[in-house]
């Protein structure tokens, strides 16, 4: 192929430049097989026949001759019944080929006794510390290369007792320590599909196979072992992989360890939760929506399972766009009378009934204290939109009424600014309660205000830091990405005011010139979180009653990626080192 297309044998030139730098690359001037042909004679000795073959043209191509070797081999030779294959109608032709495989299973199950001595044999062989040697040609030569080559991924056999003698061959392979090892999954702009390349890495780690995650290496690029199974996933869910072998591997390495970059080791497939109301559409949360389109399992939680079960089993937990003050994001403002408003009303005020506690905000601040203990105790929470702020502000108003009289009967306190306790959140303090139960927002937190006409902020761009990936792992995880700068998008809330922020929180996207951020993470007690504002990264307005994001329309989105960083944060090998 590579002989007679020059074009596509320069591409593949260009590509093992890539992967092996310095390789000398030289055209064959004619078919590899005569290589084959050549060391076969000189290892055996054999001189080689002068034959003539005139080429056959025209009519005369039907009556050429078996060549004159063939008949040492009875597999090269011509079969009667598809004597005439080319010149039959299509569906003789598919009904002879179908014919003549329907033969072989009886032709197998005669010669059951053979193959039982013969397995025998190789079983005693390679107890015996022996080899086992395939000796093909042609079709045959290929089968026995691609039999022994499956024995190690398939049966995890090593693949030192494998050897091939291809005797006059198109292929002349001595070990198969020469094959790739391992499947590079690319994240930089060569990746056909970045959502599904985190579920083809999920899958891995979920059958307990080993993983890398090369921080900043082409877009925060994986290391998967080269299976099988791997190979079928990515094929049918359109994720790009590159087979790569042993040395190709120490090169990236030797890259890696040069420049700013890490390999950082993915332990196993974490367990997710996800915190969402019973009924919601997935394509109503945006990590909903990317853990089913990249094929992540999650379990889905709500009040009851936080209050009464032990959400410890889990590593990670999202937040749904949930408002924790128990203001329901003060939506009775403009759908107060909308049959859904109406609905998840009365499924809060049952669901906080049910559980002991007599209005939707003593139900929330609850919940919110179960996920506060959560993280403590070493858990990972990730949270999007309203879910950021209002979590904090019930964190610390654990003895102080910060909700409108529509939500509990009774009317803020006037100096909750005075009493929040701020110690017990993760990432803000002394920011102000919006004390009017008209105005729809909750504080000061938000930069964007989206929903109070005369504050809100135009939508911008935002830039993710460039970390340190040797120094930084952690914040290098989570910003990786084939692009630097990321269009904004609104939600409840869109960002975070920089003048409320905690010391020691890491900012790791914000939007030049403003005075607020858009991506932040920290530590607290034995675990972390991390916020990330706005509602879905492909739906910058996201108004109430939007059509769903279809993400195979944005199967590389930048700001979905930042999601899926997110989710298998938790499966990284810890590392001390961190500035």
């Amino acid at each position: 192929m590579l002989l007679k297309q020059p074009l596509f044998a320069k591409k593949v030139g260009t590509k093992l430049r890539r992967l092996w730098p310095g390789a000398v690359i030289t055209s064959l001037k004619r078919d590899s097989v005569w290589g084959a042909v050549e060391l076969a004679r000189q290892q055996f000795k054999i001189q080689s026949p002068k034959l003539h073959v005139k080429a056959p043209t025209g009519d005369n191509f039907h009556q050429l001759q078996p060549w004159p070797t063939a008949s040492l081999s009875p597999t090269e030779q011509r079969h009667p019944r598809s004597m005439n294959l080319d010149r039959l109608p299509l569906h003789q032709a598919i009904a002879l080929m179908l014919s003549e495989d329907a033969t072989i299973p009886g032709a197998i199950l005669a010669e059951r006794k053979k193959l039982e001595r013969a397995v025998n044999l190789i079983v005693r062989a390679f107890r015996r510390r022996g080899r086992l040697f395939y000796v093909g040609a042609g079709s045959s030569g290929r089968l026995g290369v691609l039999d022994a080559s499956e024995c190690p991924p398939t049966f995890r056999t090593p693949p030192a007792p494998s050897a091939f003698a291809l005797v006059f061959a198109a292929l002349c392979i001595l070990s198969l320590q020469a094959s790739a090892q391992h499947l590079l999954v690319p994240m930089d702009d060569a990746q056909q599909n970045h959502l599904k390349a985190y579920g083809l890495t999920f899958a891995a780690l979920k059958t307990g196979s080993k993983a890398e995650w090369f921080l900043n290496y082409r877009g925060g690029s994986f290391l998967l072992i080269d299976e099988p199974a791997l190979r079928r996933k990515a094929a049918l869910d359109g994720v790009t992989v590159e087979p790569i072998d042993d040395g190709a591997v120490a090169q990236v390495r030797r890259e890696i360890a040069a420049g700013n970059m890490d390999a950082v080791t993915l332990e196993k497939a974490p367990k997710i939760a996800i915190y969402s109301p019973p009924k919601s559409p997935p394509w109503d949360d945006a990590v909903t929506l990317a853990l089913k389109y990249a094929g992540i399992e999650y379990t889905q939680i709500w009040d009851d399972d936080v209050l009464k079960t032990d959400i410890a089993k889990f590593d990670w937990i999202h937040l749904f766009h949930e408002d924790f003050t128990g203001q329901l994001n003060k939506l009775y403002l403009g759908f107060r009378d909308a049959p859904w408003f109406i609905e998840e009303r009365d499924r809060d005020l049952a669901t906080a009934q049910r559980n002991g506690y007599s209005n939707i905000p003593a139900l929330k601040k609850a919940v919110a204290e179960r996920l506060h203990n959560f993280v403590q105790r070493g858990g990972f929470l990730f949270a999007m939109c309203n879910a950021t702020e209002s979590l904090e502000l019930a964190m610390a108003s654990q003895n102080v009424d910060i909700a409108g009289p529509f939500s509990d009967g009774t009317p803020m306190d006037p100096d909750a600014d005075s009493k929040m306790d701020w110690t017990q959140t993760f990432a803000f303090q002394n920011a102000h309660l919006e004390m009017s139960s008209g105005v729809n927002a909750l504080s000061d937190i938000d930069g964007h205000q989206v929903n109070v006409p005369a504050r809100r902020q135009p939508l911008g761009q935002f830039t993710l830091f460039n970390f340190s990936a040797k120094f930084d792992p952690v914040a290098s995880m989570l910003v990786q990405n084939h692009r630097n700068v990321i269009p904004d998008f609104y939600g409840v809330t869109t960002s975070f005011a920089r003048s409320v922020l905690k010391p020691g929180v890491t900012v790791l996207a914000n939007e030049e010139g403003t005075p607020w951020v858009k991506y932040i993470h920290g530590d607290y007690g034995k675990g972390s979180w991390t916020y990330l504002g706005g509602h879905d990264p492909e739906d910058p307005q996201h108004n109430i009653g939007a059509p769903p994001t279809d993400l195979a329309l944005h199967s590389n989105s930048p700001g979905y990626r930042l999601i899926l960083n997110n989710v298998l944060f938790p499966a990284a090998k810890k590392k001390p080192l961190k500035t």
